[in-house]
């Protein structure tokens, strides 16, 4: 039996702003899908998809000649005098990080027999943490029933406001073909298009905007191995230590989409709408529907299909996990 969480308004403080080695500011996918599973695995049930909703992200830092420069904290614990700065023998030495502060939503669909106490859910979200942050408040959770009709009202009354995160691979692969560039020169060209250089590539009514880049899995660079020494290991509740698998790995970083929910789930009106960014011309009559706003459509007309799912991969010959939705 499928049913779905809705966890508005989650307000996170000290989150990572360093989504992988290589990018800033990402959205927190895969900490959002992996929050969900540590939920499933406490809940004894199983995750099976999250929606993301974006409300606000303050970074903690400062910016200075359009560059944004992360607050540092000094090191929290002593080892050894080591740690001290080379500056100041009174003061630990820096501690390399970037951090933002959250407010996000989350709708988790899980599977299980049947649905756990919601007071159980609620002690769990109090105890947990988000992207290494603190969860300091969040609004009324509550069960719902895993079909379209509750899904959209839940997007539409409970959570209302804030831009859902879509997968926009077709964006990229479209782009790529049509410019005849190889994947990181089309990523990265891109990201750094304006409204008019977005009309130039794709024409009118593309519905593209809010472009942005995240870490979506990552890449085994190698066979895991059981016996490296210095890794985290687990443990059973006798202490007795569990062989836990290790292998390095490239981050795999993909291009999203944010898109508000009301657009979203009233997309066939938004085109003769002049409130709405994505659409500030009228639309012609009996003009040709833009393929690239085509996602769009399904999306509004069958929203279950915004869920992102974690998968292992094997290609060509490596093992890879992915986050992908299943448009």
């Amino acid at each position: 039996m499928s049913f779905l969480a809705v966890i508005p308004h989650i307000q996170v403080q000290g989150a990572n702003l360093q989504t992988s080695g290589i990018l800033l500011g990402g959205v927190p996918l895969m900490a959002s899908t992996m929050f969900a599973h540590a939920l499933a695995r406490k809940l004894s049930v199983k995750d099976t998809g999250v929606i993301y909703i974006h409300h606000d992200r303050q970074d903690l830092g400062g910016f200075a000649y359009g560059r944004f420069t992360p607050a540092q904290r000094r090191g929290s614990a002593f080892i050894n005098k080591n740690d001290y700065s080379s500056k100041n023998p009174n003061a630990l030495s820096l501690q390399p990080t970037a951090s933002c502060h959250l407010h996000l939503s989350l709708v988790i669909r899980f599977d299980g027999r049947r649905r756990p106490r919601l007071a159980d859910l609620q002690k769990l979200l109090m105890n947990s943490r988000f992207a290494g942050g603190q969860i300091t408040s969040y609004g009324e959770v509550e069960w719902a029933d895993d079909n379209e009709k509750t899904l959209k009202d839940v997007l539409s009354n409970t959570i209302k406001t804030g831009f859902v995160v879509l997968d926009r691979q077709d964006v990229l692969l479209a782009y790529q073909q049509s410019q005849n560039l190889n994947r990181l020169q089309a990523f990265t060209r891109l990201l750094a298009l304006t409204k008019d250089g977005l009309n130039h590539a794709f024409g009118e009514h593309h519905g593209l905007s809010f472009l942005s880049a995240t870490n979506l899995g990552y890449a085994l660079l190698e066979d895991p191995k059981t016996d490296r020494t210095g890794v985290r290991q687990a443990y059973t509740l006798e202490q007795a230590v569990i062989p836990t698998p290790h292998a390095y790995a490239e981050p795999l970083i993909g291009l999203v989409q944010y898109v508000s929910i009301r657009q979203l789930l009233n997309v066939a009106n938004a085109q003769n709408s002049d409130n709405l960014d994505l659409y500030e011309e009228e639309q012609k009559p009996q003009q040709p529907q833009n393929l690239i706003a085509e996602p769009l459509r399904q999306l509004s007309d069958n929203p279950q299909e915004l869920f992102w799912q974690y998968q292992w991969h094997t290609h060509n010959g490596g093992d890879v996990f992915l986050l992908r939705q299943s448009i």
